[in-house]
């Protein structure tokens, strides 16, 4: 679905959505333009736009440009990591062998809004920068030039240094990238058709390796997965998306390969939804990649550009992670056309992006529950410890309150009081809700309450966790413990002594079967669970 476009002024061949907080509807687009005769130049320009995708009916989606700034020739453009600096840089690789430095402010000659001010450039190299890549703490960069040169520049204390420059190919150096989970590793592609990796650590830089079959022409793109330490994908003008397996560095393995019918120059993963890959492919437009194991599938092609497809960004930012937005916001641009379009994607993705945000919600819980470890192993610890060294009425025993099954309340000849009984339960308690059975079973209660996010009324339900959810209907055979657990649960919520008799949403409401009362301890959050408890002491 289109959401606006604009004409440049120039050839247009780069689009960057910025990262940082507060400036994620900033999208950053750049030109390069000739100028033929007996004396060539190269000139060009940075353009701000606003961005609004808006998904509430009825919205304004707009694409508002802000500013623009001219300057030489440019061939890519980079903002800075976010989290490293107080204000977004914006990064130029251009014609001249210059890599400038630009800052956003907040505020342009008094007037609100936001303004790209120049603040620092320095020469390269005689030859022409085509690529840049900021390591991940945003103080250096690598610049990829048409010598088949690679250069490592310093950003620190707002000053460019050339840290390290070497000769890694023979011809153009069409990318170079750091590698974000290892920044002493930088990659790069060049015209040669060779795909290389260098070890910065080393100096000279060590070769790590260099794969020279792989690609049937040169490489266009390298880019580093942020959800795979182990996967990496790069485009070439064979027309192929290629994605390599990291974990033997020295000889990476090309798990998978797909044509796209066009010579992929720029791919951009998804910043939130794993394997989902942007493709800018020159002649044949725009294209979406589901990458899932050694399968590669083109989910969606965009081709409402009439000339060739070469930059290409997902929207950065928490609004993309919302759940009512279903569709991220995607920028376009092609060359000769000079056209910037702004888009969303149809329905293809749907289930992918609402599979990526059950994965979300559970990792969320596995996080709150391993962050909460530390502070419930200590009341386990108490309640061990209590039991102990406490000694039953007639201090017969003292032994751990820990066991199968619970003793009746006021049972004949039982040696536990009513107290005691009651910590045995909410000891027992703690002890089984942090079971794999148990986080499933929260896990399952999350899915089926809250159906945005992939439960029973979306399609998408039972591919979003097909491992987990198998695992959770093997849990429907209970074991011989449970059994007699549940045996113990339903004694206690249907006595006429009064026992689970809770006060709270609805609960012993007359008689319930013994699968419906475990159903019920399965699913409700722990907080709800625990006042059960609390309130079955009160009568005990």
């Amino acid at each position: 679905m289109d959401i606006a476009h604009y004409y440049l002024d120039g050839n247009a061949d780069a689009v960057e959505f910025c990262p940082h907080d507060s400036y994620h509807h900033v999208l950053a687009a750049s030109t390069y333009n000739l100028q033929e005769g007996d004396r060539p130049s190269r000139h060009g320009s940075i353009s701000l736009f606003s961005v609004d995708g808006s998904d509430i009916a009825g919205g304004d989606d707009h694409l508002d440009l802000v500013c623009s700034v001219e300057t030489s020739g440019i061939f890519d453009i980079k903002w800075s990591p976010p989290g490293q600096h107080s204000n977004p840089f914006l990064s130029q690789a251009d014609a001249d062998g210059y890599l400038r430095i630009h800052v956003l402010e907040s505020s342009c000659n008094g007037v609100e809004g936001i303004n790209l001010k120049h603040m620092i450039s320095e020469k390269i190299s005689d030859s022409m920068c085509l690529y840049l890549d900021w390591n991940p703490s945003g103080t250096s960069m690598t610049v990829g030039l048409s010598d088949g040169s690679v250069s490592i520049v310093s950003f620190l204390e707002s000053k460019l240094e050339i840290q390290e420059e070497w000769k890694a190919h023979d011809f153009e150096l069409w990318t170079t990238a750091f590698d974000i989970h290892q920044p002493n590793l930088v990659y790069t592609g060049s015209d040669d058709c060779k795909f290389s990796c260098w070890d910065l650590r080393d100096g000279p830089s060590n070769l790590v390796f260099q794969n020279s079959k792989a690609h049937k022409m040169g490489v266009c793109c390298i880019q580093k997965s942020s959800h795979d330490p182990n996967s990496l994908v790069t485009g070439s003008y064979d027309e192929t998306l290629r994605v390599w397996d990291l974990r033997t560095i020295s000889k990476p393995v090309n798990e998978t390969s797909i044509g796209l019918g066009g010579g992929v120059w720029r791919v951009k993963h998804h910043p939130y939804i794993p394997n989902l890959v942007l493709a800018a492919c020159m002649h044949n437009g725009f294209a979406i990649v589901s990458i899932k194991g050694n399968e590669a599938q083109v989910l969606e092609t965009y081709k409402k550009h009439d000339s060739l497809a070469y930059g290409a960004d997902w929207q950065k930012g928490e609004a993309n992670q919302r759940v009512e937005r279903t569709k991220p916001i995607v920028a376009t641009c092609s060359f000769y056309d000079k056209l910037v379009r702004v888009w969303k994607p149809e329905n293809e993705i749907n289930l992918i992006i609402k599979e990526s945000r059950v994965h979300g919600v559970l990792e969320d819980i596995l996080e709150h529950v391993l962050l909460n470890l530390h502070s419930i192993e200590k009341n386990l610890q108490f309640w061990q410890s209590k039991s102990e060294t406490d000694s039953s009425v007639d201090g017969s025993y003292s032994i751990p309150l820990l066991f199968k099954k619970l003793p009746e309340i006021n049972q004949e000849d039982s040696q536990w009081t009513d107290c005691e009984i009651r910590d045995a339960r909410c000891y027992q308690f703690y002890i089984s809700k942090f079971t794999k059975a148990g986080f499933l079973h929260i896990c399952s209660y999350i899915l089926n309450k809250v159906p945005d996010l992939g439960g029973s009324g979306a399609t998408g339900d039972d591919r979003s966790i097909p491992k987990r959810r198998k695992v959770a209907e093997g849990d429907d055979n209970d074991s011989d413990e449970e059994q007699k657990r549940n045996k113990m649960l339903e004694a206690r919520n249907t006595s006429g002594r009064g026992r689970g008799r809770g006060r709270g949403r609805g609960r012993g409401r007359g008689h319930r079967t013994a699968d419906h009362d475990y159903e019920m301890i399965s699913h409700v959050k722990f907080e709800d669970e625990y006042d059960v408890l609390k309130q079955n002491g009160k009568h005990t």
